[in-house]
């Protein structure tokens, strides 16, 4: 007979071991049926599903690692975890170790009762979408009040404990937040930084000048120009709360939904001063005819040397290697010259994605093909997330070590290329995590949402839109080479390759 064991659950102390008991009664049963030896009981009591700390699941999750056991049977999916998405995490796992999850209530099993609907980490993103309103619902009620919303307070700031009282058919309710606070030391820096600004300096200057006085960021390190940059412009220094401010890669971008509380936090600078400051910004900002944008920035390589191409203004907008730019401007000889002209490149590419890569003969066989793919993904996800991390380690480790490398004689401009070089490693290496992670979410897959999908992305590739169609170039394109012929070798990103495969086999 298979070895099978029992997990049962209740989460509220309104519940007694009754409803235990009923649970385990049925499991018996079912067990008894179809032909399974129970050979043990996992039981939770007045745990939420949604507790990470529930200590029978978790007991029972590392005997099933040890290979214990080749089932795990419930009474009903909601005592199993809190919703869909987190029971088809875990029959996720219990699938990579051969253990079958069977449900005395539900058909866990055959293509009707399979609870993993599986889709390509690398657009998760465009479903998140959907997921995310009842998240952003909840937090634009909070946004709302000003309170602070979590991650790191701006420079200038620090945050306290507060409360936000309620009435609920008359019952009081208190809810624990934070609210901002001014942060004494760092204050002195905002008050110089916006004296600096109104005097008309620009950021550059304004970097310069606070570097000189000693003035450091949180961090121990000199003031740059971008940094500055963004801080005068945050409305919060002068008391103002915003919340939606811009887009994830267009932080100043204007949105309808932005929330904007006037006199919600304890201002830095007075409304008069900042308001100057934004005044002389745009008297001394020179006003461009035309800015070229660069569509495969970051992406392209020279195919002689290996070094990044670089965008290059000028009379025709083109991508040069920068080893060669850099050599040019100390006036240093090169063995190469390389440089592509930007259109004749993003043309390529464009036309590359559309016609090679997101032209779809057979919706069906895509959907198909993605599910089977990404079985492999969801079960070797725990191998690959630990991987993935322990190259992080190693590469945070290296650039640790290049401090003690500069003290003992490594030419600064070697270290600096160095750093670069393992801060894009480990970008990388955090954007694969994340992709990772949302393998998590679970959707209901169909070949309707697919094509939505690739007719949106082909939309937005051929729009006029620079950060949608920035989008899906960098979601496709991994890397690319100029060749000295002015060829291009393309390399694209593994979930995208597979669909490539895909659609040259129908």
């Amino acid at each position: 007979m298979k070895k099978a064991v029992a997990y049962a659950r209740y989460s509220s102390e309104t519940q007694t071991d009754d409803s235990i008991e009923a649970q385990l009664r049925e499991i018996r049963k079912y067990a008894e049926s179809k032909g399974y030896s129970l050979e043990q009981e996992y039981i939770d009591r007045a745990k939420s599903a949604s507790s990470a700390d529930r200590p029978a699941f978790q007991q029972l999750f590392k005997d099933v690692k040890a290979n214990k056991y080749e089932a795990v049977i419930i009474h009903k999916i909601d005592r199993f975890a809190r919703n869909i998405k987190d029971a088809a995490w875990y029959k996720g796992e219990l699938d990579h170790y051969g253990v079958e999850l069977l449900s005395v209530s539900e058909d866990l099993q055959g293509n009707s009762g399979d609870l993993v609907f599986n889709i390509m980490s690398s657009v998760a993103d465009w479903y998140l979408k959907n997921l995310k309103t009842e998240i952003y619902t909840k937090t634009r009620v909070t946004a709302e009040k000003a309170f602070f919303l979590g991650g790191i307070p701006p420079y200038g700031y620090a945050t306290q404990k507060t409360y936000e009282e309620t009435f609920i058919n008359g019952i009081e309710k208190k809810t624990s937040r934070s609210q901002y606070v001014v942060n004494d030391k760092e204050s002195i820096v905002i008050e110089e930084m916006f004296n600096l600004a109104c005097r008309g300096l620009s950021c550059a200057k304004i970097a310069i000048e606070l570097n000189k006085l000693g003035y450091r960021n949180r961090q121990g390190n000199e003031w740059s120009y971008s940094t500055i940059y963004d801080m005068v412009r945050n409305p919060k220094y002068k008391g103002t709360f915003t919340w939606c401010r811009g887009y994830r890669r267009n932080g100043r971008a204007e949105r309808d939904d932005t929330i904007v509380v006037e006199n919600a936090v304890p201002a830095i600078v007075s409304v008069d001063v900042w308001e100057k400051a934004q005044t002389v910004s745009a008297v001394r900002k020179k006003e461009k005819k035309h800015k070229t944008v660069y569509l495969c920035k970051d992406l392209v390589f020279c195919g002689k040397c290996g070094s990044k191409m670089i965008p290059s203004g000028g009379r025709l907008a083109s991508y040069v290697c920068a080893e060669w730019k850099k050599a040019a401007q100390y006036g240093k000889a090169t063995d190469h010259f390389l440089s592509v002209a930007t259109k004749k490149l993003e043309d390529y590419i464009t036309n590359y994605i559309l016609y090679e890569v997101l032209d779809i003969a057979d919706y069906s066989a895509l959907v198909n093909g993605i599910n089977k793919y990404m079985e492999t993904t969801v079960k070797d996800k725990s191998f690959l997330i630990e991987k993935l991390k322990v190259e992080k380690k190693e590469y945070e480790r290296k650039n640790s070590n290049l401090l003690e490398a500069i003290e003992n004689g490594i030419n600064i401009e070697q270290a600096k290329q160095k750093f670069y070089e393992y801060k894009v490693a480990v970008a990388e290496i955090d954007k694969k995590l994340e992709n990772l992670m949302n393998v998590d979410k679970i959707f209901n897959l169909s070949i309707e949402d697919i094509k939505t999908m690739i007719e949106e992305m082909k939309r937005n590739l051929q729009s006029d839109d620079y950060e949608q169609k920035r989008i899906v170039v960098e979601s496709v394109i991994k890397k690319i080479t100029v060749l000295e012929s002015h060829f291009f070798k393309v390399e694209i990103n593994e979930s995208f390759e597979y669909i490539k495969g895909l659609n040259s086999i129908v």
